[in-house]
């Protein structure tokens, strides 16, 4: 048990000495049109560029707080088995999915609201996890690798 807290101790210690990443533009093609998105560190989200800003008033932004609150409440099954958590999340929150491509070819999958505003349905999905203790946040974070 004293080897566990030890452990947990040292990646609170470790994410928090751990330089902050940069936030990443992803650059991705929605249907015929080319979009803008930002990999954020400090909202741990990849949303629409328009939403970054503090004083952005952006529905995927909202969303964001929207699903941190979906947490907290008691869900009842869905009837989308199956289904992506992130695009049921995004379902429940009033938005549509939809799917991405970066210059790779590789998919990310969003969610669009009303606004054209755009956010990661992995993100909302994380967002409406029930949330963890700090400890094991920073513990899992120490143990993931950093992106090069």
């Amino acid at each position: 048990m004293k080897a566990l807290h030890a452990t947990l101790a040292l990646a609170v210690i470790l994410a928090t000495l751990a330089p902050a990443r940069a936030d990443e533009r992803l650059v991705l093609a929605v249907g015929p049109r080319s979009v803008s998105l930002v990999d954020s560190d400090k909202l741990d989200a990849v949303l629409s560029e328009a939403c970054v800003p503090p004083e952005a008033h952006c529905q995927a932004r909202d969303a964001l707080a929207r699903a941190k609150l979906l947490a907290t409440q008691p869900r009842r099954p869905s009837p989308f088995a199956g289904a992506e958590n992130g695009a049921l999340v995004c379902r429940e929150l009033g938005g549509a999915v939809t799917m991405g491509r970066d210059p790779k070819g590789n998919e990310l999958g969003l969610c669009r609201f009303a606004d054209d505003s755009l956010v990661g349905s992995s993100s909302l999905a994380a967002a409406a996890r029930p949330h963890e203790p700090p400890a094991n946040r920073a513990l899992r974070k120490a143990k993931s690798p950093s992106p090069k």
